[in-house]
């Protein structure tokens, strides 16, 4: 899961997935705008079969807080 997770945010954001780390965070370091951040929901619904809404998407900071959300609702879904 962190692979794809990882995979999307680089496709997305155009850097080099042996960049990112979960501590990157997507303004500063990745340069995630809001266009971005909303292929990345899109994508990572299509991905993981969730639903993010936007008041989530302004909650993450990280990689991290991306790749913790959709584990606890991937495993919701369990």
């Amino acid at each position: 899961m962190e692979n794809k997770v990882m995979r999307i945010i680089a496709e997305i954001s155009e850097v080099n997935e042996s960049e990112i780390r979960m501590e990157s965070e997507l303004v500063d370091d990745l340069e995630v705008d809001s266009m971005m951040s909303l292929e990345i929901l899109t994508e990572l619904e299509r991905e993981f079969d969730i639903r993010i809404s936007e008041k989530d998407l302004a909650d993450f900071v990280t990689v991290g807080d991306i790749f913790n959300f959709v584990k606890e609702k991937v495993d919701e879904k369990k």
